[in-house]
This record gives C-alpha cells, structure tokens and sequence, in this order.
C-alpha cells in the first residue's frame, strides 16, 4: 500500500513544553504552530493525509508514525531543536526507513551543520509550501534516490557518500497564492486563549535589516505581502468560523506599505469588523502616519501596536541599523494615548558597543515613556543574546562569542537566559540580567490587569499576591539599585519552573 500520511512536527520551546502537561500549564495562553499548518495546506490540496504531532500538548510516544512517508521538523534556534530531536530519535529508532526532514530557520541558517545530525536525513531551506510538497511527491515515487532529490529546488541531503548535496534555491512565493494554514488540523480549544491571541499572518519578510535580526538570512530582506481584499476576506472568514475576539499579526512587520494598509484598515471598518487585533510597527513608519488617520486604525479593530526601540542612545540605535530616533519614540507614545491604541515597546541591553551611560540612557527612555504615555506597556528590556544568520552575529563571534558546534548544542541555546558576552564585565551582566527579570515583572503584571479589567475581584487579589516584588521593584528602579538582587533571581526561578519562560 503506498504511505500517504505525513507528520508534521512543532517540538515546543524548552521547558515550556515539558509544563504545558500540567494543569497551570494548560492555562496558560498558547499559541497555533503556524509554521507547520502553513505547510501542511498544499499538502492537503494534493490528496495526502496531514497530522500534526505539537508537542506542546502531546507526547511523540503516543503518536503513531507507522505509515507515514516522511516525517517534518519545524524549528527555530532555541529549545525547539531538542524537543525535535527527541522526537525524531524516537521515528528512526521504531521506524528506521521513515526520512526525516528538517525545516524553519535554524535548519535555513546551518543547513550543513544541521545535516550531519544522524536524525536529519533533508533540510527544507526558506519558505516550506511548494518544497516540501515536491519533496514529499519525490519521497512518494522516488524513495530517496539520489538523482530525483538532486531535482528539488530548495533542499539539502545527503549524498550516498554521506557529504551534503546543496540544490538551487527556490523562488518565494507569491503570498497570495498560499492560503490560509490547516486550521481545522489542530482542536482549536485546546489552545488556551487562541480567541483573544488568533496568530495570522498578512505579510511574509521585511524589507529593513536590523543588525539583531535573522530576517536577512531567512528572507532576503524581500517582503511578500497578500492584497488587502483577500486579508480582509480572510480576517472575517476566521473571525466567523472560531468566534475570534482578538487576531495577533505575526507578520514580521504589518506597516510597511501604506497604500495597503489604508486599504486594509478602511475595509475592516467599512465590513464592520467586530474583532480586536495588534501588529508590528516601527517607529519612523509611525511617524509617517496622519494623525487624521489614527482615529480609522483605532476603529478597525486595532487595540496593541507592537514596536522595538531597543535603545535610548543614538549610538547604539545606529550600531543596531535601526534607523529611528528617540523623539519619534516618544511623539508615539504620546500620539497612540490620545488615539487609544495601547503601544507594546521592547529594548535590547548588552550589544556590542554598549556602557553604563548608553544602559542608563535606555533605562531613561524606559520611564520617559511611561511618563508620556501611561497606559503604555513595555514587553521586555532583554539581554542581548547573538542570533545566527543576524548582522551583529558576526560582531559578536569576533568579540568572543562561543557559537554551539553542533545541532544538539544549539537546542541549549536560550534567548535572553544565557548571557556570557565577553566584552562585558560580569557586574555589567548581572546589573542587565536583573533590569531583564523587573522589566518582565512590570510587563506580566500589566498584561494581567489589562486582560482582567472587569474582573475587579481578581485583579485586587492579584495585586496583593504582588505587593512584596511591585515594592522591590519600585525601590531598585527608582534608585537604580541592581547588584544583588536575590529575590529577582528567585522570582525568575519560579517563573521559569512554573511557566517554562520569562
């Protein structure tokens, strides 16, 4: 009998996926893998039988793999990889003849790397939808002879003498013609507060090369967007189907173009669209924006706009290629409180470059910002950590970075945990771990209120349960007293223990 079943895996994010079996962790919001319901469409649409294995809910040794063609890993550079390659130890151990494959960014980023793991037979390079769906045609016809995966553009294998074998790159795709993900792959419900979070994606890539970022790499700094009338339909369709409260656009930014933007934005208030939703936007594109127009974004549904300052000194803004500056930062913050659009801000401490003056220069812009606009939040201040295939990587490898080697050494590889950068001192470390840890506080306990708004009973209990940390936290910031701080580094254990993230 031919195999037309596919596994399509999303391992999760480090311990996050450990706790997410318990009854806390089930309560906890959790996001739709959209990297492998993306994949799975065209699949669909070709006859094949899609499963979606997320181990975030479930276990690999519960599933059954047993007719399947191949079985697909999506990963990014973090906790991800190890999850996948428990996953994928457990199919070549019970099912030897079954090809693994890897994709998302990190395999797009070290594909020659990520191929000389025994638990990684072919890599997906860049965007998966056509590539993998001719891979898996291939694998259907061809098993895996050498001549007929040579013809697939936008994969790397392994030959027969076990080197890697690299094909031509594939062309990006028109967004437009891919379609919605496999929605109705996953059992909505179990996504604890998806309605009020629906991920959906408007717009792949992002044309601005931000020195942190791993857009450069994974998508040529070339942006492909859908028009506004098939993001409307979309928007409403979805809204209609899963009773959606709230979208989060994951694009990797929404506002690039402003003709289609007007468009999308006047078409959901002419449609009467009911639901809330956030995007990303930066800071001079902001700027650019009418006032006489902040009103219509507001009615469309727009309740958080999310936006990266990363700093509050120019020198380093212009070390990260940001292009902003901090009077924009702030006439935004200034501009969405008198429009009502709540602004969600991140900065980034510990690049190369950085001193205590540009550290205090951030922490200032930090209180600025709340001054100016209140009802602002600011989703995090993170520790810099280095992420491959990003400009800045580059610098900080000369700058005594120590990469992993392998692919089971980069699964140890934390965003914002663990920090050992070399050009700073180790009070400079300590000082920034600690603003992390309170800047996160600050944000969680706003985010809480913010959801619970008309829940007065439960937002009073949890403020008293906060009392000990919001005085702590009041103290240090205000005195920018950060050494020593060993309640913080007990309030980010429990954290962490209890939610596997911070």
């Amino acid at each position: 009998m031919t195999r037309k079943e596919i596994t399509l895996v999303f391992p999760g994010q480090g311990e996050m996926t450990k706790l997410r079996k318990g009854w806390l962790g089930r309560h906890v919001s959790l996001r739709l893998p959209l990297s492998v319901l993306f994949v799975a469409t065209p699949l669909i649409k070709s006859g094949y039988k899609v499963k979606i294995l997320d181990l975030r809910l479930d276990r690999y040794q519960d599933h059954d793999f047993s007719n399947d063609l191949c079985v697909g890993v999506s990963a990014i550079t973090s906790g991800q990889i190890t999850h996948g390659l428990e996953a994928a130890r457990w199919v070549r151990h019970k099912h030897p003849k079954i090809p693994i494959v890897w994709g998302g960014i990190h395999p797009t980023t070290f594909p020659e790397q990520t191929l000389e793991n025994s638990f990684v037979d072919i890599i997906v390079k860049h965007e998966g939808e056509a590539t993998f769906l001719e891979l898996v045609q291939v694998l259907e016809n061809d098993g895996m002879r050498e001549a007929s995966l040579a013809k697939v553009s936008g994969i790397v294998f392994k030959g027969k003498d076990g080197a890697a074998i690299t094909n031509p790159t594939r062309p990006f795709l028109d967004f437009n013609t891919v379609g919605l993900p496999a929605y109705d792959l996953v059992n909505i419900d179990r996504y604890f507060g998806i309605r009020h979070t629906f991920d959906y994606q408007s717009s792949r890539g992002c044309p601005y090369n931000c020195g942190f970022c791993y857009n450069k790499v994974f998508n040529d700094l070339r942006w492909r967007p859908k028009s506004p009338d098939v993001v409307v339909d979309e928007l409403l369709y979805l809204q209609d189907k899963y009773k959606v409260k709230e979208f989060a656009t994951v694009d990797d930014e929404f506002f690039i173009n402003k003709k289609r933007d007007t468009a999308i934005v006047e078409k959901l208030v002419e449609k009467g669209s009911k639901a809330k939703w956030s995007g990303f936007c930066r800071f001079d594109t902001f700027a650019r924006l009418e006032d006489s127009w902040l009103p219509t974004l507001k009615a469309s549904g727009m309740e958080q706009i999310w936006m990266g300052a990363e700093s509050g000194n120019t020198d380093i803004l212009k070390y990260m290629e940001k292009k902003i500056t901090v009077d924009q930062i702030l006439s935004a913050m200034a501009r969405t409180r008198k429009v009502g659009i709540r602004p969600a801000v991140s900065f980034i401490l510990g690049s190369f470059g950085e001193t205590d003056q540009s550290m205090e220069d951030t922490l200032s812009l930090y209180d600025k910002i709340f001054e100016v606009n209140p009802n602002a939040e600011i989703n995090g201040v993170f520790v810099y950590t280095p992420y491959p295939g990003a400009p800045m990587y580059e610098d900080a490898l000369k700058n005594g970075f120590e990469a992993p080697k392998s692919l089971e050494e980069w699964g140890q590889w934390e965003f914002n945990y663990k920090v050992k950068h070399k050009w700073l001192s180790r009070e400079q470390l300590d000082r920034m771990t600690t603003i992390s840890r309170m800047a996160r506080f600050r944000f969680f306990s706003d985010e809480f209120v913010n959801r619970n708004k008309k829940k007065e009973w439960l937002v009073n209990l949890f403020k008293s349960f906060n009392a000990p940390m919001e005085l702590s936290y009041r103290r240090r910031w205000r005195n920018r007293r950060f050494g020593h701080a060993y309640e913080w580094s007990l309030w980010a254990f429990a954290i962490k223990k209890t939610f596997g993230f911070i």
